[in-house]
């Protein structure tokens, strides 16, 4: 999808979930008394999620990503329940198109 994209010089930012939990943040922060969020990863710099126009989210829910960020299980526990309240933020902030919705994929999946 990202060749097809850079092809046709449409702008994307790809998450990967090889960066999380360390090289992906997400920032809130008051400007003129609106609340402005940010998303900031590997390979982009800071962008405000209101200029995400389309979105598309493969396996979205359907990962192990943490599995083994520790030998740990309560430090890796602790790290899926993080990169969930991160994820939910940021699709109940995203006011754009969706290609999949993750609630829809989620309802699908149950």
């Amino acid at each position: 999808m990202g060749l097809e994209l850079a092809e046709k010089n449409i702008n994307y930012i790809r998450i990967n979930i090889d960066d999380l939990p360390k090289n992906l943040f997400l920032h809130h922060q008051m400007e003129d008394g609106e609340l402005e969020t940010y998303i900031e990863g590997t390979g982009f710099n800071r962008l405000n999620i209101k200029q995400i126009k389309l979105a598309w989210f493969r396996r979205f829910y359907d990962f192990d990503a943490f599995d083994n960020i520790s030998n740990n299980v309560i430090t890796n526990k602790y790290a899926d329940k993080e990169w969930k309240y991160f994820s939910e933020s940021l699709i109940n902030q995203l006011d754009c198109t969706w290609i999949n919705h993750p609630h829809s994929i989620k309802k699908l999946i149950k």
